[in-house]
């Protein structure tokens, strides 16, 4: 109910939604998303008179509170040097927390995401009882979701190990645990936007898409992967690495598919 009324009122100011993103509303000057009842905007300086006109009235229809400027978001923390012309994101709180949830905080240092070694990604030959398997999302929910906003450096491991969220072995859950202890260890990586990217260097590119496909390797089931990173003004924006849903026969089949859906990615 909340969402259809707030979606009605932003399209009564003449917002239109963003293809594809239900929370995302712009018009020609601000872009507005929200999450349940945290709504962020995002205008030019310029623009504020604009925006405190919008507030007010928002403000009379009903009761927010403003925070001013952005500081947290969804477990997101934004971290902002202005002498340097920079914006950094992290998410260390939330990794200290899962870490804790999942009584990790003496474990061993961890280095290294994950090695390949193809026998920790074959599927268990046994049945998991209900309580494994539910530990084992538990780990690979907490995990999904620091890959999707800002863990680029886990998506391949991520997108392997997922495959055994409906019947995992003690390995499997070994490795799981040994990415939360990584992910703890390097916490301090941040993303970072850079305002003093230099766009008269011609090696930087305003937007810059890299991908690749990897042909027959998944051993178990014949699968090829995908995956790709979006660059805006030098800072990665998107990313996935998937397995694709069906059997290539060749380097180029699995390239091509995966040509296709990076074509739609960018168009939207």
């Amino acid at each position: 109910m909340w969402f259809k009324e707030l979606l009605l009122l932003f399209k009564n100011l003449d917002f239109t939604l963003i293809f594809d993103e239900s929370c995302c509303l712009t018009n020609d000057w601000i872009i507005i998303f929200f999450y349940v009842n945290d709504i962020i905007s995002v205008f030019c300086q310029h623009d504020i008179e604009k925006f405190e006109a919008l507030k007010t009235h928002l403000f009379v229809k009903y009761e927010f509170h403003d925070q001013k400027e952005l500081v947290w978001f969804l477990n997101i923390q934004i971290i902002y040097d202005r002498q340097a012309q920079k914006l950094y994101l992290t998410q260390d709180v939330y990794i200290d927390k899962i870490v804790q949830w999942f009584d990790l905080q003496t474990a061993s240092c961890v280095y290294k995401f994950l090695s390949w070694d193809v026998s920790q990604f074959i599927f268990y030959n046994k049945q998991a009882i209900l309580n494994e398997i539910q530990a084992y999302q538990e780990h690979i929910d907490s995990l999904i979701y620091l890959t999707n906003i800002l863990h680029i450096d886990i998506a391949y491991s991520m997108s392997l190990l997922a495959q055994f969220m409906q019947n995992s072995s003690l390995i499997h859950i070994i490795k799981v645990d040994h990415l939360i202890i990584y992910l703890h260890d390097h916490k301090w990586l941040f993303l970072m936007m850079n305002d003093n990217t230099d766009l008269s260097n011609k090696s930087i590119k305003i937007f810059e898409d890299s991908n690749n496909a990897s042909y027959d390797n998944n051993l178990i089931m014949y699968w090829s992967s995908e995956k790709y990173v979006f660059h805006l003004f030098d800072c990665s924006i998107d990313w996935q690495i998937i397995q694709q849903n069906m059997i290539m026969i060749s380097t180029t089949e699995a390239e091509l598919l995966t040509l296709t859906h990076i074509s739609k990615q960018i168009i939207w």
